[in-house]
């Protein structure tokens, strides 16, 4: 079967702890489980602990670390893994095409975070950014950025008190924020998976019925992984049906992936043009548009909300 470019299930927070070799035998894993796209997660924690690499000289540097402070580190370059070493044959015979992404994630503990996280020149080399918001006052202020983050994660083995913040929650899925469910810490003991479960049901609550919610593993060892419809079938368990697990790590995911290109592809470059003359009729023209691969992007992102909301109601 020719090669195509099928997408169906992707997990984007496999986990990149300096090991190139422990990250490439979780992709493999990965691809034998079922899925066809993976994000390779770096997470630097609480970016106050991170120098910025300013890409804007106008902008003040951060300020360092006090003698006898933890060590400060700045954001390491995006990590991919070697695709030569990867057998895509399973995919290809099935009709799908490979895709891995790049994923930054970070907490941010307060407001001049954003700022750094916004500014900072090898953050944008990501394609996909995630912030863990410490408060609801952080959560409100990347909702009213939207253009900064992809996903929105949280801790989900400790009680996130933004949760209940229904319409703040949903303010950043209707800018096209993804909100995270992370499954495998819930694997580790009883009281992490009691504390993962809740939060999940909340989130599910909050977003009313899990639009624009992602399901992923955080998967750092092999163990950690499940097939894409055992992960499904998890959401059983958050007070979800598998049809909404599925969504959640295939439809929903791909709305995630979608903005991030859309982003990416826009801030490298920007086209305007005047919807009005005399030669062309405005129907020609907003074909040519749609032609454009930014905005073509754009307007998947809507259908996906749309149909998101359509299967939610």
């Amino acid at each position: 079967m020719p090669q195509t470019d099928k997408f169906e299930f992707a997990d984007l927070n496999i986990m990149h702890n300096s090991n190139a070799a422990t990250t490439l035998a979780l992709v493999k894993r990965a691809i034998r489980l079922g899925y066809d796209t993976v994000a390779i997660n770096i997470d630097v924690g609480d970016l106050n602990d991170v120098t910025a690499d300013e890409d804007d000289p106008s902008e003040p540097p951060r300020k360092k670390k006090k003698k006898g402070g933890s060590k400060v580190k700045s954001i390491p370059e995006p990590f991919k893994v070697d695709v030569s070493k990867l057998d895509l044959s399973e995919l290809e015979a099935a009709g799908k095409q490979f895709r891995q992404y790049s994923r930054l994630t970070v907490a941010l503990s307060e407001t001049g975070a954003v700022h750094t996280l916004m500014h900072d020149a090898t953050a944008k080399k990501y394609d996909i950014i995630a912030a863990r918001p410490a408060n609801e006052q952080l959560l409100t202020t990347l909702a009213n950025k939207g253009e900064i983050v992809d996903l929105i994660s949280f801790d989900g083995t400790e009680k996130c008190f933004w949760l209940n913040r229904g319409k703040i929650v949903q303010l950043a899925v209707e800018k096209g924020m993804g909100m995270e469910i992370s499954y495998a810490p819930a694997l580790s003991d009883s009281s992490a998976r009691r504390q993962v479960f809740a939060n999940a049901r909340q989130l599910l609550a909050a977003t009313r019925g899990g639009r624009g919610v992602v399901l992923t593993s955080k998967a750092d060892a092999i163990l950690d992984l499940r097939a894409p419809y055992d992960a499904a079938n998890l959401v059983t368990l958050f007070g979800g049906t598998p049809d909404l697990g599925r969504k959640l790590v295939s439809a929903n995911a791909k709305r995630v992936l979608l903005r991030a290109d859309a982003k990416k592809t826009i801030r490298g470059a920007i086209r305007v043009q005047s919807l009005t003359g005399n030669t062309q009729t405005t129907v020609s023209l907003l074909d040519k548009l749609v032609s454009v691969p930014e905005f073509r992007a754009e307007i998947e992102i809507v259908r996906a909300s749309t149909a998101a909301c359509d299967d939610v109601s």
